[in-house]
């Protein structure tokens, strides 16, 4: 794989779904038949976990084989380059799994964690690996912009698919999940809208955009919404002058339409509330902090055994939302998670784990890339904000953890080998 320095600028396409279908080009990837059949059985593998389609076998099974076979691949065939930061970091982990009141079903857990972390994950390297993540992160990208728009349009006339769970979750399995990636979709839309130069192919981004904006209201994510914002306003930020008073604009009309339709949803669902006023609906949710309780469990958890945590997935008997078996089924949020279970020690860790995401951020803000940002780089600032209210990030059956540790993994690589510019624009 060519450095940065000297990497060569290969054609792409423009069409409005150009990109998308350049991304998953089997030639442009470079990857053989057996790498494009392991990588679409692991996605494969959450696809299953992110929608409520029919299947006969045990999801989390299912899911085990998937990560399983990418970690054998990636260790066999993929030549990697091993990382010892990361591989330390990892393992600082380990603690919180000894520690635990129950230790062979947290150990379990964290060894699928692991298994999943290094096969996507940055604690290898490699072009190889580079490659078998950055078309698992292009077809993600493909799904969550099919489904957003999908759940998008039956929202919009009254149904969704059965087996859900949540406020609205449209195609897809949760609320939760449907919100966070149509934000991340409308993310890269929002993207693709500002840097198109036709005026068929901007319009056709900005419904996509609108469709997919909708979809995330729907799905009544504050947090999803508030970092697609914040990315709004990096990816104006990085575009030249020309374009950055239109984007604010675009974005400060679409903050507003997003706000007014949330607030009149609030307002329908909390008009049986005692005054039934608007300033009433404000006070029942709007500027309620819905995450108070999770966080403070999650203190509490941590200060009773600040050093190496509570144990690996594990929850307080007294906590919110801890099952009978003692296992947690919503932290509040993946950094009060890593402290609670793993303490101090295991924070650490997975504050390295994440970091790839933390140096495309501030590459990001310091305009290192460009006016044209890689996508990776804009999402990294994404999931970094979603973290403070979402703890999906170590639970190994969900999708968004996942996708986080992906992204960490091709933007652990990325800096390396293509340090200020987007891999799609020099040959992989």
């Amino acid at each position: 794989m060519q450095s940065a320095a000297n990497a060569t600028t290969a054609p792409t396409k423009t069409g409005v779904f150009g990109q998308i279908t350049s991304l998953i080009s089997i030639q442009r990837i470079g990857l053989s038949k057996a790498w494009l059949f392991v990588a679409s059985l692991l996605f494969a593998s959450y696809v299953l976990r992110m929608t409520a389609i029919p299947w006969p076998l045990p999801r989390d099974a299912t899911n085990y084989v998937g990560i399983m076979v990418a970690f054998a691949m990636v260790m066999l065939a993929g030549k990697p380059r091993i990382v010892s930061l990361y591989v330390f970091a990892l393992l600082a982990t380990l603690p919180s799994v000894l520690v635990s009141p129950n230790v062979e079903d947290s150990g379990l857990r964290w060894i699928g964690w692991a298994l999943l972390i290094v096969a996507v994950g940055p604690p290898l390297a490699g072009q190889t690996v580079f490659r078998f993540r950055f078309f698992l992160l292009m077809i993600f990208l493909a799904f969550i912009h099919l489904a957003s728009i999908g759940s998008g349009i039956l929202g919009a006339i009254g149904i969704q698919a059965p087996g859900g769970r949540g406020s609205f979750w449209g195609l897809l399995s949760h609320s939760n999940i449907l919100g966070t990636v149509s934000s991340l979709a409308a993310i890269d839309s929002f993207s693709k809208w500002s840097s198109r130069d036709t005026k068929l192919s901007k319009n056709l981004w900005l419904l996509i955009l609108l469709i997919e904006l909708s979809t995330s209201v729907r799905a009544a994510s504050r947090a999803a919404l508030l970092g697609s914002f914040v990315c709004g306003v990096a990816i104006a930020y990085c575009r030249d002058s020309k374009s950055k008073s239109q984007m604010f604009v675009m974005l400060l009309v679409l903050t507003i339409t997003g706000v007014g339709y949330q607030l009149v949803r609030e307002s329908e669902h909390y008009s049986r509330a005692e005054n039934g006023s608007l300033v009433a609906t404000l006070a029942s949710k709007g500027l309620t902090n819905t995450r108070e309780k999770l966080w403070d469990d999650r203190l509490r958890e941590f200060e009773s055994k600040p050093a190496f945590g509570i144990g690996f997935c594990m929850g307080a008997k007294d906590g919110m939302r801890i099952r009978d078996d003692g296992f947690m089924q919503e932290p509040g949020s993946s950094y009060l998670a890593a402290l609670s279970m793993s303490g101090v020690v295991g924070a650490i860790g997975f504050l390295i784990l994440i970091s790839p995401l933390i140096q495309a951020s501030i590459r990001l803000t310091q305009n290192r890339y460009g006016s044209e940002p890689p996508f990776f780089a804009i999402s990294s600032l994404f999931w970094l904000i979603a973290m403070l209210t979402e703890g999906f990030s170590h639970y190994v059956g969900s999708p968004l953890c996942f996708a986080l540790f992906l992204w960490s993994g091709v933007a652990a690589d990325a800096q390396t080998q293509f340090p200020n510019q987007d891999p799609l624009k020099a040959r992989l």
